[in-house]
């Protein structure tokens, strides 16, 4: 099991590591979508920082674990991270692999618009499955590295809006923007099911809360690529998270 604490340095993790027993939560994450968008490889990459240019289509349920600390927080969350299998075989199997999820990744392939096209059949599998008010859904655009896309940004932030979705552009290739799609998501569930009394530092529940998206203009972008920031003269906007 990797752990990563989202920007501290290995020796910092190691301490903190020593100091923590248990998970504060337990969050199950899932990632649905069309064969070869590179669900498997998004994952891969998040917990073992790896990635195999020949990998095969999954054919079962895969299920990684890794221990996050969760951003801005002193909580540590265990992520459950189940990977779809093929989609012949996944409808049979469906009401498991969504069961008791709490945050979903709409995976499509920047360079396949038919992938892109076929996000809303899979949203609407989550939202038959899993109770709506529960589960924070994110959208990713993988092969952002590949230069034949076919679907532009402003396609997929246009549908990641009018769901209220987040959105990043990812490549599992080069690890760009996968720790960060990961820590936003993560950072959304505490959100939106747990925060703290400022006056005793217990939990408490708020109301279920959307995806904060950046507005025209504003300057902060969370959602900026790790590795590589924006090109010159454009900005992109991102999820806020």
């Amino acid at each position: 099991m990797k752990l990563d604490s989202g920007g501290a340095t290995d020796q910092q993790e190691q301490e903190e590591i020593f100091d923590k027993d248990c998970p504060d939560f337990n969050y199950k994450l899932i990632l649905i979508g069309d064969s070869r968008a590179g669900k498997t490889s998004v994952t891969e990459r998040y917990v073992n920082d790896a990635f195999d240019e020949k990998q095969k289509q999954t054919r079962t349920v895969q299920i990684s674990r890794k221990m996050v600390k969760i951003d801005r927080t002193e909580k540590w969350a265990q992520l459950h991270i189940w990977d779809t299998l093929g989609q012949e075989n996944f409808k049979s199997l469906a009401p498991l692999f969504y069961r008791k999820a709490v945050g979903a990744f709409l995976v499509f392939d920047l360079t396949s618009r038919k992938s892109f096209e076929n996000i809303d059949d899979w949203y609407q599998q989550v939202s038959s499955n899993v109770d709506g008010a529960r589960v924070i859904v994110m959208l990713l655009g993988n092969k952002a590295d590949l230069p034949n896309r076919e679907v532009s940004y402003n396609d997929a932030m246009e549908y990641a809006r009018s769901r209220n979705f987040g959105y990043l552009e990812v490549s599992a290739k080069t690890g760009t923007n996968i720790r960060n799609s990961f820590n936003c998501l993560v950072k959304e569930i505490y959100r939106a099911q747990v925060q703290e009394d400022p006056t005793t530092g217990n939990t408490i529940k708020p109301p279920g809360q959307p995806f904060k998206l950046l507005k025209e203009g504003d300057e902060n972008q969370p959602g900026q690529s790790e590795q590589e920031g924006p090109a010159k003269g454009k900005k992109k906007k991102e999820c806020k998270c």
